[in-house]
């Protein structure tokens, strides 16, 4: 193994089981490594389905995920901490965040990530509003202990349909399909890969109000990989 994958397995030692390392291309582990310790795979996304107004405003998002390899593995759990600025067509969201798992100091990574959320199309069919979105993203990870860092981008195209549900509360069913690059640096040396993505959830928020919240999850493609699961909550003034 070269010296550039031992880097890869240390900065992303919540990704290494045997079964997935010994299954896969080294690329596509690496893809999928990098992904998952950047914010760009490391949450399930937030979707509010709401067409952007035009008008400036500014909110905070807060996130948080986990997934595991199986019912032996501890729980990876992952928290980001985002400031949303809304404005024209353009939602963008600087977050930084931490991947913890339990029992596992050394396993701690520090992420910074950019996601930008911008409106391509919406129509509106009574109480229902449509939008079709382009989501492109850029992330950052750093292992707390040790050497190396990932860095990844992606590109997701999140569909949504905005409920207006009773008087005041509105329903969000979403799906975000998605591709996503990985370049793992350290030693000297680097590495890339891509994987695709699929994510989809539900968002619920107030007809009037500027809360939100989502249950969501996504899937990074790789054999015997885990499904990442998320909870969002968004407020903006």
């Amino acid at each position: 193994m070269s010296s550039i994958s031992r880097s890869v397995l240390a900065i992303a030692t919540i990704t290494c089981t045997p079964v997935v390392i010994h299954a896969q291309s080294e690329s596509a582990v690496v893809g999928w490594a990098g992904l998952v310790t950047t914010p760009v795979g490391a949450f399930a996304p937030v979707i509010t389905g709401r067409p952007a107004s035009g008008n400036r405003s500014f909110g905070l998002q807060v996130r948080t995920s986990q997934w595991q390899f199986s019912e032996f593995d501890d729980n990876t759990r992952n928290i980001g901490l985002g400031a949303v600025l809304n404005r024209g067509r353009t939602r963008t969201v600087l977050e930084l965040g931490t991947i913890k798992k339990k029992d596992c100091g050394e396993c701690d990574v520090f992420m910074a990530g950019l996601d930008m959320r911008v409106d391509l199309a919406h129509s509106i069919k009574g109480r229902t509003t449509y939008l079709v979105a382009a989501n492109p993203a850029l992330g950052y990870g750093v292992p707390s202990e040790g050497s190396g860092n990932a860095f990844s981008i992606g590109l997701s195209v999140p569909v949504s349909a905005s409920i207006n549900a009773g008087s005041s509360v509105r329903l969000v069913p979403f799906l975000s399909p998605g591709y996503g690059g990985a370049r793992f640096s350290g030693g000297g040396e680097s590495e890339t890969g891509s994987r695709a993505m699929l994510a989809g959830g539900l968002s619920l928020g107030g007809q009037k109000s500027a809360w939100l919240v989502t249950a969501s999850a996504r899937k990074i493609f790789l054999e015997e990989a885990p499904t990442i699961y998320g909870i969002g909550f968004t407020m903006t003034r």
